[in-house]
Parts: C-alpha cells; structure tokens; sequence
C-alpha cells in the first residue's frame, strides 16, 4: 500500500493498493508520501538493494522508490 498523505498515513482513506509493476499514476496518485511494508515482511528497495522491515516509511521529495523484492 501507498500513502498521499504522510501526515494521515493512519487514515485508510489515503491508502492505495498498489499490484505488481504499478506505481503511484496508476492509481491516481501524484505525489506517494510513503510505502506500507506488512506485519513479518521485509522489503528490498531497488535504491541501494537496502532492506526494510514492516510498518509506514516515508518517501521524501524527489525520491523515487521501487521495491523489487517482499518477504514475509
């Protein structure tokens, strides 16, 4: 899932689901605030093959984020 709205990232309403291969355009979002990561999984970002753990993480200005791997 994906976030508009860093500052209301635990309002469902900004919550996005996103499928394989898509990005924020191709479900009406302009600007992704952050990336949601479930309970027991772990995420690989593209952006220096870092991994992250579970929970809400912020996308900054400019950044792009692709992740490229999930394990739970």
């Amino acid at each position: 899932m994906i976030t508009n709205d860093w500052g209301k990232h635990g309002n469902s309403s900004t919550w996005r689901t996103l499928k394989p291969g898509q990005n924020g355009h191709h479900v009406g979002v302009k600007d992704v605030d952050g990336y949601w990561v479930g309970p027991g999984c772990k995420a690989k970002r593209s952006l220096g093959m870092r991994t992250v753990g579970p929970g809400w993480h912020k996308v900054r200005d400019g950044q792009k984020i692709q992740i490229v791997d999930i394990r739970c």
